[in-house]
């Protein structure tokens, strides 16, 4: 059966004042990546997080791709994959914090989002995080910069989502070089309510135990009564029909490596104002060795040639 689709309509300006639209988690998150070959160890400790989440201090976010198996999780859930991994488990030194920012499913469609939003943070050199999620954005800081960056976000009223936005110096092809890989894969991004997580479950499993492709990308993020998946095309249909909520969208992803800082603020906020002014709509997804940029499939073309334009590439 077919998953049904609820379309979604491009919004070009979000009103930050007709909701309470920041909040922050209270609780520490851990960035970590696992060997592929450990990830049999692990496996049914990362089910049992994503099927059965306790509490909202309980956080998740799992992306595997063929280079990498990466995860945001809470200080609980860092300690339950510690046990069953030791050493194996490679946690960034830093303690993040996350930002969650509501727009609401209409946003996913939004030219210059990611970069309105990265712009006050980068400008104060803040090193971030990005996630994308189907109705929200969470941006990961550091522990100590939380309070900072909170009032930065608040500073902006309203975001115009505009293509027109002024280039930065630091896109200059001056800066450090990029490795873009496009990768082959047709995706779709679904999200359905953690209530339903009962309902999901067989799917989940089949794609954690049983994956349609080693050099798949799937990726799960469960948060604050949310579950967000990025997942090939042809996997929908695994799903129960009446389930996940998706937009009209069929996109593919752009790996992105950059030399430089870890975490550095600079790099998210600078590929996605390259895209903006391509008038790209993008989805965020950063990892613990890489960015993935989502974008529509129509559009990878524009996409890496704005990117080549500004930036020195290697692909």
């Amino acid at each position: 059966p077919q998953v049904s689709r609820r379309s979604i309509e491009r919004s070009n300006r979000i009103n930050m004042e007709e909701t309470q639209w920041i909040t922050s988690l209270d609780f520490p998150l851990y960035l970590a990546s696992i060997a592929r070959n450990s990830l049999d160890k692990c496996i049914k400790v990362l089910i049992k997080l994503s099927l059965y989440s306790e509490s909202n201090s309980n956080f998740l976010s799992f992306t595997e791709t063929e280079e990498e198996i990466s995860i945001i999780v809470d200080e609980g859930s860092l300690s339950l994959l510690r046990e069953v991994l030791g050493d194996e488990l490679l946690v960034a030194p830093r303690c993040w914090s996350a930002i969650r920012v509501y727009e609401g499913a209409s946003a996913i469609n939004a030219i210059g989002l990611v970069s309105q939003l990265s712009a006050p943070l980068f400008k104060e050199n803040l090193n971030m995080i990005y996630l994308s999620t189907f109705h929200t954005d969470l941006i990961l800081v550091p522990k100590e910069d939380k309070d900072n960056a909170v009032s930065l976000l608040h500073s902006t009223k309203e975001i115009a989502i505009s293509p027109s936005i002024t280039p930065s110096k630091k896109n200059e092809s001056s800066g450090p070089t990029i490795i873009v890989t496009t990768m082959p894969h047709r995706l779709i991004i679904a999200t359905f309510e953690s209530k339903n997580i009962e309902k999901a479950s067989y799917s989940l499993l089949r794609q954690f135990l049983f994956p349609s492709s080693p050099e798949r990308i799937f990726s799960l993020t469960s948060s604050v009564g949310e579950v967000t998946l990025i997942l090939d095309a042809d996997s929908e249909s695994t799903f129960p029909s009446d389930l996940l909520e998706t937009n009209s969208i069929v996109w593919k992803a752009i790996q992105v490596q950059a030399s430089g800082t870890d975490f550095s603020g600079a790099y998210v906020h600078t590929f996605s104002q390259i895209l903006a002014n391509a008038s790209v709509s993008i989805y965020y997804l950063s990892t613990a060795n890489s960015d993935y940029i989502l974008v529509p499939e129509d559009k990878v073309e524009e996409a890496l040639t704005a990117l080549r334009s500004k930036l020195k590439i290697l692909t």
